[in-house]
């Protein structure tokens, strides 16, 4: 799974195609199995000079 980070300098952005937003960088998110139908939790902690980050997978699969 991938997960994009965006920046701004807004105080209150609504989209990531709202001017001035930037596309920063991409988490690549490892996720056990295969296809699409898996769910993962992605926890962003913003603070000081760094991003940390805690990914976490469900441990169920979406129905069909």
């Amino acid at each position: 799974m991938s997960v994009n980070i965006f920046a701004t300098s807004d105080n209150n952005p609504k989209f990531t195609t709202d001017v001035g937003c930037q596309k920063i960088g991409c988490i690549g998110v490892p996720l056990a199995g295969s296809g699409t139908k898996r769910l993962g939790k992605v926890r962003m902690i913003f603070g000081d000079t760094e991003i940390t980050v805690e990914c976490q997978q469900e441990h169920h699969t979406l129905a069909n």
